[in-house]
């Protein structure tokens, strides 16, 4: 509970540092220590203890040195971030129910990997978060002091940079299964997608039919003939006859009021040497 208020007013003395356009409070008294420090630091080197600033600047530039691995760090998390973003995009949702128990199994993966991702970034945050300048500012700061709150801090961040790296190791593994798993899930989705598609544009074709043959155009099966009828050896008068050449009907025209005409059936009577033989 210490840790986190003394994390917001240190927050909070950041902030009026910023915020302090005049440079007369919290700004004016950052500068005067770090002037206080500086000086302090060049006496101890120049004049008191030139082997202590030996030891002040080296183990500064390990901390220096911590500083850089960590930010090489968070840049790889943003990387494997990047990685599991264009994955999971890459994948429809409708991909992890088609795949079964693969899908499942992949979505507690990505789960897994996220808390690991968030994890991990956190303690890379937190080996970064605080610069250590030390205290030569203050009276009764000497340089034992100084160079011990710079190992405390060197041996925490090398503990929190060995248990980061094994964590992204922990990822990168993690990513090369999910990958595996993500490109399975990617097959089923697009077996399930062909099966779908063939289903829904390859439906039984109807069975072919022959085209109905166009018919020539029949010829008129009926013929208006006259008959004529002469008298001694005279035309006398004429009848005319409805002729069915295909059955041989025949029908007899006459005429009727009103300009009309009426065609009646008659009986054909066949001519042979035997007599005469109704055809019907």
């Amino acid at each position: 509970m210490k840790w986190w208020t003394d994390s917001w007013k240190e927050l909070l003395t950041e902030l009026r540092i910023i915020f302090d356009f005049n440079c007369t409070g919290a700004r004016n008294e950052r500068f005067e220590n770090w002037k206080k420090h500086v000086n302090k630091f060049a006496t101890i080197k120049c004049e008191e203890k030139p082997w202590g600033a030996t030891r002040i600047e080296f183990t500064a530039g390990h901390l220096d040195i911590l500083d850089r691995k960590f930010a090489f760090l968070l840049t790889f998390q943003a990387l494997l971030s990047g990685i599991i973003t264009l994955a999971v995009n890459a994948l429809k949702p409708e991909s992890f129910y088609q795949a079964g128990k693969l899908g499942i199994w992949l979505l507690v993966l990505l789960a897994i990997g996220f808390i690991l991702w968030v994890v991990n970034t956190l303690l890379c945050l937190s080996g970064v978060r605080r610069v250590t300048w030390g205290d030569l500012w203050k009276k009764d700061a000497t340089e034992e002091a100084h160079v011990n709150a710079l190992l405390i801090e060197v041996v925490k961040r090398t503990a929190k940079f060995r248990v980061a790296v094994s964590l992204t190791v922990g990822s990168v593994l993690l990513i090369t299964v999910l990958a595996i798993l993500a490109g399975r899930v990617a097959y089923h989705s697009l077996l399930a997608g062909q099966k779908n598609h063939s289903a829904a544009t390859c439906a039984p074709c109807p069975a072919l039919t022959a085209c109905p043959q166009a018919s020539a155009p029949s010829e008129n099966k009926f013929e208006i003939t006259n008959s004529l009828v002469h008298v001694n050896g005279h035309l006398s008068h004429s009848h005319t006859f409805l002729l069915n050449k295909q059955t041989g009907e025949i029908w007899e025209m006459t005429c009727k009021k009103g300009k009309t005409v009426e065609f009646r059936p008659v009986e054909v009577v066949e001519r042979s040497v035997q007599g005469s033989v109704p055809i019907r």
